[in-house]
């Protein structure tokens, strides 16, 4: 009867334990295994795909609804701007909501839109909901149904602090991977349309100097995302 020691390496037992123990080892220490993705399958950065000044009209023609600049118009303080900065969503005689169009380039995709605004001292006389506002999201201007992004509260201490100018991200589709698609913009590109309501404005209370000032002042839209080559997405606005 042959001894099967470790060292006869001719033993068919020994060769199977170390062919297995060989794969064994691989697999631990596969980049999977380390927490480390292939380096073909990595996550593109995030990137600006879009930006509108609603202040300067800049792209022209991507504003539907807002007053005119701010303060250049009507002068004010305005958290200390200048020139063509704002733009108001609801002022006198006109609908409480105003719409900013965006475009997804082509072979990418849209996540988070970042809006910077005023937070104005409205709320501090005669307006409770101050600069509240909500905004929605749609492929067209005008769609049967907008799909709801977030609700931006005004914040009272304006009434101490003065007029300041804020930035809020809203996630076009909340996720616990950052990119999982939210919004593709397909192979030839695609038109994001942002729509903002006045929630003082749907309540009908507007501050003690609306009717010169107006309600909700709008300086940019951004639309952020990723771009990924060679690949069509078709995505589209997630439905409730």
């Amino acid at each position: 009867m042959r001894n099967l020691s470790v060292r006869d390496f001719s033993s068919p037992i020994w060769l199977l334990c170390f062919v297995m123990g060989v794969c064994v080892l691989v697999l631990l220490f596969s980049p999977s295994m380390l927490g480390q993705a292939p380096t073909a399958n990595a996550p593109m950065r995030q990137a600006t795909l879009d930006v509108v000044n609603v202040g300067e009209d800049s792209p022209p023609g991507r504003l539907t609804g807002f007053g005119p600049p701010e303060p250049a118009t009507d002068g004010g303080f305005w958290g200390g701007a200048t020139g063509d900065f704002y733009r108001v969503v609801w002022f006198p005689d006109d609908e409480p909501s105003a719409i900013v169009q965006l475009k997804i380039p082509p072979h990418s995709v849209a996540q988070k839109i970042e809006i910077t605004y005023l937070n104005g001292i409205s709320g501090c006389f005669g307006s409770p909901l101050g600069d509240t506002f909500q905004a929605y999201i749609s492929n067209t201007s005008d769609p049967a149904v907008w799909v709801f992004v977030g609700t931006v509260l005004w914040d009272p201490s304006a009434c101490t602090l003065g007029e300041q100018e804020r930035a809020v991200v809203l996630y076009i589709q909340r996720s616990a991977n950052e990119f999982d698609v939210g919004l593709g913009g397909g192979s030839t590109g695609k038109d994001l349309f942002v729509k903002i309501v006045s929630s003082a404005g749907l309540a009908n209370q507007p501050w003690a100097s609306f009717n010169v000032f107006g309600q909700v002042g709008i300086h940019s839209a951004k639309l952020i995302g990723v771009t990924r080559k060679c690949r069509d997405e078709t995505a589209s606005i997630p439905r409730d």
